[in-house]
């Protein structure tokens, strides 16, 4: 414990008058969605998508995080769901932020590839060019990866296993100006990610950034998913 300090926060002895920490800062919200409006603001492409109060799951019963509503998504036997959002682009002078919660059903549903869910998805245009970045999970061995080129392949970055029926945080961080993935939380775990690049794909015509969900099923089987409170900030430590 340091003096003048309870034991749940750092010191800030050593911080030079008028100086503020930037860990003790609040990263300012760019853009939010936490479904709370009565209808989805999200292009269905594939699959069922809903707003809910409730949803039940693999014996537990979810409630929305943050608001009235969360988003849930589901499929067709053997098929997938997909849902884009374009928006304007984000502040390229610091790091950026993306955050997302969601919960999966029976985890033998989905499909036994490494992006069999997308949590975390942008293509950011910049002009002249458009970069995307992405965060996969696969939710029958637990693993997690990060999109590596443009042709779409994707590097293991980690194993950690996702309870169905239960909320699980994502935090992604990348730095805009050097065009590489920094950090991936999922929920109480930190993987570092400093100096890998996101990939450039082509040239663009405009800047905007696009967000996409996507879950695949097993053949035969049936996926269930919901999301909650997505969340992009800027000036990030």
């Amino acid at each position: 414990m340091a003096r003048g300090h309870p034991d749940y926060a750092k010191s800030v002895g050593y911080a030079k008058e008028g100086v503020l920490l930037q860990e003790y800062s609040i990263p300012p919200v760019w853009w939010m969605d936490d479904f709370s409006e009565p209808q989805s603001k999200w292009e269905e492409i594939e699959g069922t998508v809903a707003l809910k109060t409730v949803a039940t799951m693999s014996g537990n019963t979810l409630s929305p995080l943050t608001s009235a509503n969360m988003l849930y998504c589901t499929t067709a036997a053997g098929g997938d769901f997909s849902l884009n959002r374009k928006i304007g682009s984000f502040p390229h002078n610091s790091n950026v932020g993306f955050e997302i919660n969601f919960a999966i059903g029976k985890y033998q549903d989905f499909e036994d590839i490494e992006n069999s869910l997308i949590v975390i998805y942008a293509s950011v245009s910049v002009l002249p060019y458009d970069y995307e970045l992405a965060i996969t999970y696969n939710p029958r061995d637990g693993n997690w990866y990060y999109l590596k080129d443009s042709a779409y392949n994707y590097t293991l970055i980690g194993n950690h296993w996702v309870e169905a029926g239960a909320w699980c945080y994502v935090k992604l961080l990348i730095n805009p100006i050097t065009k590489e993935y920094l950090q991936l939380q999922i929920n109480n775990k930190v993987y570092d990610l400093s100096g890998i690049p996101y990939p450039l794909f082509s040239t663009a015509d405009y800047d905007y950034c696009q967000f996409m969900i996507y879950g695949s099923s097993a053949a035969g089987k049936q996926i269930e998913v919901v999301f909650d409170h997505y969340v992009i900030t800027y000036g990030e430590s």
